[in-house]
């Protein structure tokens, strides 16, 4: 399997200088370096690669072949649009009716004006309550002497 992408490499970088006479120039090491360097690129990613294919139980791609690892990354879209669907999304909705039920027993206008009126009704609260129309009445000229 390595034989081939370095056979792969090889090709690409001496097929392009088959095809016509080299300009003058073209051998220079700067010519060189423009022209090889998506090649001298991929040399250790394909070499990484292979490594992680033979220790890592990682399927190696063979050469030539994108579509192998866009097949894994289609597969894995899937599987991950099935999960969404089946198990993420319904949890997902649970939660939120959940919370938006706890927020409107909560919000309930009712149980609201109970627990207002059940804090007046505690002799401290109602005293203060009262205290303060006195106080405002006062303010606002309800008592005239």
């Amino acid at each position: 399997m390595t034989a081939s992408w370095l056979l792969l490499i090889v090709a690409l970088a001496l097929v392009p200088w088959w095809l016509g006479p080299a300009p003058a120039g073209f051998w220079s090491a700067a010519s060189l370096t423009a022209s090889l360097w998506p090649v001298l690129l991929a040399v250790p990613l394909v070499l990484g690669r292979v490594w992680l294919g033979r220790w890592a139980g990682v399927a190696v791609i063979p050469a030539g072949d994108i579509l192998v690892p866009v097949a894994g990354a289609l597969g894995r879209v899937l599987r991950g649009a099935r999960w969404c669907g089946t198990i993420g999304l319904p949890a997902v909705r649970a939660m939120v009716l959940a919370g938006i039920g706890r927020a409107a027993r909560a919000l309930d206008p009712t149980r609201v004006a109970r627990r207002v009126e059940a804090r007046l009704g505690a002799w401290p609260n109602a005293l203060v309550v009262l205290l303060l129309l006195g106080v405002m009445a006062a303010l606002l000229g309800g008592f005239q002497s």
